[in-house]
């Protein structure tokens, strides 16, 4: 009797050890199925952002925003995800993620590295409290005018100037701006100019503070019928008139996705 007990005991365990590593290789499958299928709309969503950037490339990127954020709604007939048996849609929207202080320099050298360095130390000092809530990890070291708070942008002409008075009026005149519309480049050129800086502290908080944004957090819902049964969130780099960026392919594109995650909430959500 002994001996049929452990032979069932031993069977037993041996069926467990079996049905866990089954479930583990089922769960390593799915998974790597996820991802597949994550790393296949996303190539979508890059694709659908390119070519709608190709369809206006002489407008500024703020220009072209509608409502609500809502920059394209792409029809792709054969669909975007790998279930697709139809037509569905990708709805892009962004908002302006250029408004906080760049704290990570990964990456940076040179002059670029030091002025990451002056604008993050100069809003640690002045504003200890603000500093949590407005830095960023990734995108370039200047920020926005259209958006940045007057402290992110007193920050900036301090890490220029050294001074709490020198160039004051600059911060106000950026504010007055926005308060009138979209934020103008000639006329954020000359408030610098009327702010009486030498011509390398001029160049300095240029590099600093930009009219025009380029870092955007984006979100992409992927609509089939009327519901939406995906999305992805992430932060879009944009260029604007300059120089393209060279995508990792070797060709060449106006817009990188820096970060995209599918969306854990607000699916099968009405759009």
């Amino acid at each position: 009797m002994p001996l049929v007990i452990m032979i069932t005991v031993s069977l037993t365990l041996l069926t467990a050890v079996v049905m866990s590593r089954q479930s583990a290789h089922g769960l390593s499958a799915r998974r790597q199925i996820g991802l597949l299928e994550s790393h296949h709309v996303k190539r979508g969503i890059q694709g659908a952002i390119d070519a709608w950037l190709r369809r206006g490339q002489s407008r500024p990127f703020r220009e072209r925003i509608g409502p609500d954020g809502l920059i394209a709604e792409i029809e792709v007939s054969d669909g975007i995800t790998p279930s697709a048996t139809g037509t569905e849609k990708v709805r892009l929207s962004v908002i302006d993620a250029q408004d906080k202080v760049l704290v990570d320099f990964s990456g940076l050298q040179g002059q670029t590295l030091l002025d990451a360095r002056d604008f993050a130390g100069s809003f640690k000092e002045r504003s200890p409290e603000e500093f949590a809530r407005q830095t960023r990890t990734l995108g370039p070291v200047a920020v926005s005018a259209a958006s940045a708070s007057a402290e992110v942008l007193s920050a900036a002409l301090f890490a220029v100037t050294e001074s709490a008075n020198e160039g004051s009026e600059f911060v106000s005149s950026v504010m007055s701006m926005r308060g009138a519309g979209p934020m103008n480049p000639q006329a954020f050129n000359q408030a610098i100019i009327d702010a009486g800086l030498t011509p390398e502290k001029q160049s300095k908080l240029l590099r600093l503070v930009v009219p025009e944004t380029s870092l955007w957090k984006l979100r992409a819902d992927i609509v089939r019928g009327d519901t939406v049964i995906d999305g992805y969130d992430g932060l879009l780099l944009t260029e604007g008139r300059g120089p393209r960026m060279a995508g990792s392919s070797g060709s060449q594109r106006r817009s990188a996705i820096l970060t995209l995650d599918r969306r854990k909430s607000g699916v099968n959500s009405q759009p």
